[in-house]
């Protein structure tokens, strides 16, 4: 026999509905709140990924408590402003603030000494420096400039243009390599470890062999010298860092050293992490 219907009255079924409609409108309560402060929080962020000038003359007292590499107009000496026409004046700081590597901070200003015989211009956006062993050339962009005095060379950056700050990392670190390359030129020196690997220097170009069916032919690219000693040690030396380390990695790239005997092309001084074998 089937059993018979057993019906719930209206007196057990209200308790079990209100509770299920505040635990709804609980719900609802807190994903309203949970919505709006995202966009609170949004806005906020908003506003504070674009500061106002006087914000950022106080965040850079704040933070160092003297002048950093913000351009003039933007906090860093006041009633100082960077001119930004298209003349031969681009890129250059409108500052008046003696320039003395005794007062400036290594990690903060990042100064760049200027040797004797290296000369400096900057002219329509262009950055030359001639020394004793070349000349490099390279453009400004706009998010940076510089400033040029007592034997000692300052960038500066705009924090009102976006990466401003990560450009003017790069570029000091790339204008000092330039300082220092034509005044004292950048050596690498790279190892072959092997048996049977040998390299030479035929005219302009280095013939590596390295255990393949040919010999490897490489053109060497004007302003790098190569010289190899013993056979299997090559010495690179350029005033263009950039290019000297592109051309090692090429170098390098014909024979990395493998991960069992360490036998390859690797930098004099790397250490090379080697496998364990099958026993």
């Amino acid at each position: 026999m089937m059993a018979a219907p057993h019906y719930y009255d209206a007196a057990e079924a209200t308790p079990m509905v209100q509770q299920e409609e505040e635990s709804n409108s609980l719900i609802q309560v807190v994903a309203y709140g949970c919505l709006v402060g995202a966009m609170c929080f949004g806005a906020l962020a908003y506003n504070a990924s674009v500061p106002s000038a006087t914000q950022l003359s106080l965040a850079t007292s704040t933070m160092t408590g003297r002048a950093t590499n913000m351009m003039p107009s933007f906090g860093y000496r006041p009633g100082q402003v960077a001119p930004r026409s298209q003349d031969s004046s681009l890129n250059v700081v409108a500052d008046d603030r003696p320039l003395n590597l005794d007062e400036l901070s290594s990690r903060v200003d990042r100064p760049i000494p200027i040797p004797d015989k290296v000369k400096v211009e900057l002219k329509d956006g262009v950055f030359t420096v001639e020394g004793p062993h070349g000349k490099l050339v390279r453009s400004v962009p706009p998010e940076v400039s510089i400033r040029q005095e007592n034997g000692i060379l300052m960038v500066y950056y705009d924090p009102s243009k976006r990466n401003s700050r990560a450009m003017f990392g790069l570029y000091q670190a790339l204008f000092k390599n330039m300082v220092i390359g034509v005044s004292e030129k950048f050596t690498k020196k790279m190892e072959m470890v092997g048996v049977g690997y040998r390299a030479k220097v035929q005219g302009k170009q280095l013939i590596l062999n390295v255990g393949k069916s040919h010999d490897v032919i490489m053109d060497i690219p004007e302003g790098i010298e190569v010289k190899v000693e013993e056979n299997t040690k090559i010495e690179v030396t350029s005033i263009d860092n950039e290019a000297l380390g592109q051309f090692c990695a090429n170098v390098r790239k014909e024979r990395p050293p493998e991960p069992y005997k360490g036998k390859g092309i690797r930098f004099a001084g790397e250490q090379i992490i080697l496998k364990a074998g099958k026993k």
